[in-house]
């Protein structure tokens, strides 16, 4: 977003994301917790914002479940492979793209949103206690953040594991790291500053990433699967992810918690 230049890491995030893996995992969990505790998720005819989209791979799964989305990202080119794979939506009016920094923008149509997404997203932008207070007030009474954070938890528990909590690693690669990245203490305190309520907090890859390459190959997809999805919403391992799942709902709805009617 606003504070990186994401140009170069393009093809490696397209792979990492959603093309691998650790992205499968991320696309299923997401999609296991939006379809309990988000009403009409599974019924089509949400208003959807998806506010750093990337190449739309989320998306494209609401417009197959009759959603409204409008995508939005700060890089021209995410814009660009978003718009090739959305494509037959955009020509439908059933999706739109708009280039843009979510914290500068503003929507032309003044309508509020049933859904937002910020998966991944806010801890890259300048400000994500800001991100994610403008996508509370955007939402309408009722709706919903799906929220995706980078757990700095975690990241500060794995270089402790490995003796390099005071300093880095001169042995591993540089790789990017979210300047916005938040403890999951310090996320739940901004949402609660917020006029609505969490339903769910889950841990999005919780053991993955603690293997080297040589055992994750020796572990099939499906059982990477099963595993993750067995522990991802019960504590303390709800606190453990690569990435923290908040599912918030705004203030002012009857229709509160799962979409069984609990």
């Amino acid at each position: 977003m606003a504070t990186a230049d994401f140009n170069r890491y393009i093809d490696k995030l397209s792979r990492n994301v959603y093309g691998s893996v650790k992205g499968k995992i991320r696309l299923r969990l997401l999609n296991n917790d939006l379809r309990e505790f988000c009403c009409d998720f599974d019924r089509g005819g949400l208003s959807i914002l998806d506010a750093g989209c990337g190449e739309g791979q989320f998306s494209e799964g609401c417009l197959e479940r009759g959603h409204r989305v409008l995508l939005l990202d700060l890089e021209e080119q995410m814009i660009e492979r978003a718009a090739q794979r959305i494509s037959p939506y955009l020509a439908a009016g059933q999706a739109a793209l708009e280039c843009a920094d979510f914290l500068a923008w503003q929507p032309t149509v003044p309508s509020l949103f049933d859904l937002i997404f910020l998966h991944g997203s806010a801890e890259w932008m300048d400000d994500a206690t800001q991100a994610i207070g403008k996508a509370c007030h955007l939402l309408r009474d009722g709706g919903t953040l799906s929220l995706l954070m980078f757990n700095r938890d975690v990241h500060m528990f794995k270089k402790g594991i490995n003796g390099h909590l005071g300093g880095q690693d001169p042995n591993r690669k540089q790789k990017l790291f979210p300047p916005q990245a938040q403890r999951v203490a310090r996320t739940v305190e901004v949402l609660g500053e917020q006029p609505g309520k969490i339903l769910l907090q889950s841990g999005i890859r919780i053991f993955y990433g603690f293997f080297r390459e040589s055992a994750l190959a020796d572990v099939s997809e499906e059982t990477w699967l099963m595993q993750e999805q067995q522990f991802y919403r019960e504590p303390p391992f709800s606190s453990l992810g690569q990435h923290t799942h908040f599912v918030w709902q705004k203030m002012g709805s009857n229709r509160v918690g799962r979409n069984n009617g609990e």
